[in-house]
């Protein structure tokens, strides 16, 4: 939704309150209408000697430069610190208790990282960076913009106060206890979004460069730009000794089990993901689970595989960060700045750019190579061949092993009074064998009332094939399922100690 209304304020992001108009031009905003104690979180440039947090006039300098620009207005509580010299702003609405001091604290260390990842002297391509926050009891998610983004997150996922470390005169430490589970996920989320301020803003795909706000913008590099920032996000974090080494190898495992334990892999080709994403991706149906893959999962795997590979054919060389750089120099450094200031002056990457793009960044010139490796990543981008993720691991050091998943029923399901609502069936299935659908509503498992429990303990008991009584529509029937072993077995990863 575009504006959220509370007691405490109102967030409203711009294309969805305030569409494009032809011909319209846009050279300044008035946010008005004061209520109270209320105050405004912007990155707009404020004018007319208006205060920061506070109504008044601010420059837009056209609809792109407005779009891109979320407001928060209402009572939100407000924390600052430096990045690389640069004023950075986590902006918090929704109730909250939390250690404020560890999340900018950690914050801090993600930002400079990501600042010098694109530029060694430590220079941003904003003036400003703010954090819009939104606390709630279940949520999560963020979307980027220039020198903002707006991120969801549950309470939960928020560090407990008093966490941070200090010493005794008051500094933080440098080691601090690792996140936890919930806290990591919120730190991946920050970083991704933060990351694609060079990477989405700026590097962006050339049919991004005019974005047309009247209809669907296709691209088949969205496993590019999206995957590509998932792969680095919880990169961002190792290398700000935010988390460990072991924590990280724990987050990758957990993305490429995501995507080879889904029967999507062998249907949708990752190029074809990032195109369908405007009529399939986000307008997901209840067989999205067999028919549709990921192109921020599978886009950071094949990136990780891109990474290695190239480590391994330039000896160590290259890497995809030179591949990073070069598309910020060629195409994102001077997107916003050249020219009448606001005004975008660059192109972006074509669609059939980004092979050039990474042969020139890493210096391999020989036509034999440049042709296998543009067979090779086709393969894993084009079409739905396996992903040699064992042998490329294995030259970073990483040993790739195999955990035999126990028995599986192949159902997702959402529980609704005391019933257990099918979303999905994966193809191929106990579920799928047993003729359960999505949308079946299944009441009983085995003479007992449908729960997650009776499910389980049923799925591990499996001394006969158990009794399904479900409604579809609103017929009553009756089904065995027998649960198989799961086909995916489950990938673990570690680092060789040698």
């Amino acid at each position: 939704m575009s504006r959220r209304s509370f007691t405490l304020g109102i967030y409203r992001s711009v294309p969805h309150t305030l569409t494009k108009v032809t011909a319209f031009s846009i050279r300044q905003v008035f946010v008005s209408d004061s209520r109270g104690p209320w105050e405004v979180a912007t990155t707009l440039q404020r004018l007319e000697h208006t205060p920061q947090w506070a109504f008044g006039t601010y420059r837009a300098r056209n609809y792109d430069d407005l779009a891109d620009h979320p407001v928060e207005m209402g009572s939100f509580s407000k924390f600052s610190f430096q990045a690389c010299g640069l004023p950075h702003w986590l902006v918090v609405t929704g109730r909250h208790r939390f250690d404020a001091s560890r999340v900018c604290h950690d914050l801090k260390k993600i930002c400079e990282t990501q600042i010098y990842f694109f530029d060694a002297a430590g220079n941003a391509p904003f003036e400003q960076f703010m954090f819009l926050l939104t606390v709630l009891g279940e949520g999560y998610g963020g979307l980027e913009h220039r020198d903002s983004t707006a991120l969801i997150c549950k309470r939960d996922d928020l560090p407990a106060p008093n966490s941070l470390k200090l010493r005794q005169d008051g500094s933080p430490e440098d080691q601090q206890t690792e996140p936890s589970e919930a806290y990591q996920r919120f730190l991946g989320l920050a970083s991704h979004e933060y990351f694609h301020a060079w990477h989405v803003k700026r590097i962006k795909p050339a049919v991004f460069v005019d974005y047309d706000f009247a209809q669907e913008n296709y691209t088949r590099l969205l496993w590019i730009f999206e995957g590509f920032t998932s792969y680095y996000d919880d990169l961002m974090l190792l290398r700000a000794h935010v988390i460990s080494k072991k924590r990280y190898l724990k987050a990758l495992e957990s993305t490429m089990n995501q995507v080879l334990r889904n029967p999507s892999r062998s249907v949708q080709s990752l190029a074809d993901a990032s195109f369908d994403a405007w009529i399939k991706y986000y307008r997901q149906d209840e067989n999205a689970a067999n028919a549709l893959v990921s192109y921020y999962a599978k886009g950071a795997v094949v990136a990780l595989c891109i990474d290695l590979l190239i480590r391994k054919e330039t000896r160590q060389e290259a890497s995809l960060d030179d591949v990073m750089r070069f598309l910020w120099q060629r195409y994102g450094k001077a997107f916003y700045t050249s020219g009448q200031a606001g005004e975008k002056t660059s192109a972006g990457l074509e669609e059939t750019g980004f092979l050039p793009a990474l042969f020139e960044a890493c210096g391999i010139k020989s036509r034999a190579k440049r042709q296998r490796l543009a067979r090779q990543i086709d393969a894993w981008v084009e079409s739905t061949a396996e992903l040699p993720l064992e042998r490329l691991l294995a030259s970073a050091g990483v040993k790739v092993s195999y955990k035999r998943a126990g028995l599986s029923h192949g159902m997702r399901y959402s529980m609704h009074q005391h019933n257990m609502v099918l979303s999905a069936v994966l193809i191929g299935s106990a579920a799928h064998e047993a003729g359960l659908s999505a949308g079946d509503q299944i009441i009983a498992i085995d003479g007992l009332r449908a729960s997650e429990s009776t499910l389980k303990e049923a799925v591990d008991r499996c001394e006969s094939p158990i009794e399904i009584l479900a409604f579809r529509r609103d017929e009553l029937f009756r089904t065995t399922l027998k649960p198989s072993k799961d086909p995916h077995p489950e990938v673990v990863l570690e680092a060789n100690v040698a």
